[in-house]
């Protein structure tokens, strides 16, 4: 099942937390993590999620210390009343300005690969590689800024396997050209005589 269809067969999930005036630091890890989870804060104190698989026990997980600090949590299922509501709620986790950020930090980072040495390449590769992650992980719509970021991951990853083996024979983007064979002769006999000509008579 894909996260799509997860979306669609499902409801949403509505995290509402009560905390005490005087619990500011897990107010503070509460939300943390639920933005680590790709949550939408709808006001303070309420968020929303995508019902996709494992998502309400990742909550429940982490709402166990906003519990023991003697506060109350609830997490329900809520549905879009129509098709305008489900659009407006999906739009809270576009993740288009996070892929643009790091679309920014990656142009930076090639920018820098010419000098790089082998070891420096690789570390720029795990670090852009995790910031991609990350997003990826929470982009439970994606589109065409998800399109254009997997493309210029992609690219960039072929730069840097490029000058990590310069040797190496590599893909490169672009068309065959078509061979144009030559031209046969009408007048070309199956002999390699003209059309015109008649087979001699064999001697009896």
């Amino acid at each position: 099942m894909t996260i799509l269809q997860s979306i669609s067969e499902a409801a949403w999930l509505l995290l509402v937390v009560s905390l005490p005036t005087s619990a500011a630091t897990p107010r503070m890890r509460l939300w943390r993590g639920v933005k680590a989870l790709g949550g939408a804060a709808l006001r303070d104190g309420a968020y929303l999620l995508p019902n996709v698989a494992g998502l309400r026990a990742q909550l429940q997980t982490l709402t166990k210390d906003a519990a023991s600090e003697h506060g109350k949590v609830w997490i329900l299922s809520v549905q879009a009343a129509d098709a305008q509501e489900d659009t407006e709620y999906r739009a809270l986790f576009d993740r288009s300005a996070e892929y643009a950020s790091w679309m920014t930090e990656l142009s930076g980072a090639r920018a820098m690969l010419g000098t790089a040495g082998e070891a420096e390449l690789l570390r720029i590769a795990r670090r852009q590689g995790r910031g991609f992650d990350a997003i990826r992980k929470i982009d439970f719509f994606p589109n065409e800024a998800s399109a254009r970021a997997d493309a210029q991951w992609r690219d960039f990853n072929a730069a840097i396997d490029i000058m990590l083996s310069p040797g190496e024979p590599h893909g490169v983007a672009g068309s065959i050209p078509r061979r144009t064979l030559p031209s046969i002769r009408d007048d070309a006999g199956p002999l390699g005589g003209t059309s015109g000509s008649t087979a001699s008579p064999v001697p009896g």
